[in-house]
């Protein structure tokens, strides 16, 4: 149920801090499968995929979450990987 899923949630957010993104990835990806428009989830595994310097898998993974072109969740995600120093060598 929920618990579970907020269980999941901080074991990605410790994976993170612990430096590992791999597994924060394998939560998150996990978790997006039941929660696919879940912000805490999103932002974990754009978090996840931007320490790996994975610009354009954070870019698909934030379309691929399906929020309305204007929603303010899909917004602030974009704008966590525009700020990325690797995203600035695209542009």
């Amino acid at each position: 149920g929920s618990r579970s899923h907020i269980v999941m949630l901080a074991a990605a957010e410790r994976a993170i801090i612990e430096n590992d993104p791999n597994r924060a990835l394998r939560i998150t990806d996990e978790l997006l499968k039941t929660h696919p428009k879940n912000f805490m989830v999103g932002r974990i595994s754009v978090s996840a995929l931007l320490k790996l310097d994975k610009i354009d898998a954070a870019r698909t993974k934030i379309s691929a979450m399906g929020f309305d072109g204007g929603d303010v969740r899909k917004v602030v995600l974009l704008d966590l990987v525009a700020k990325h120093p690797a995203a600035r060598d695209i542009f």
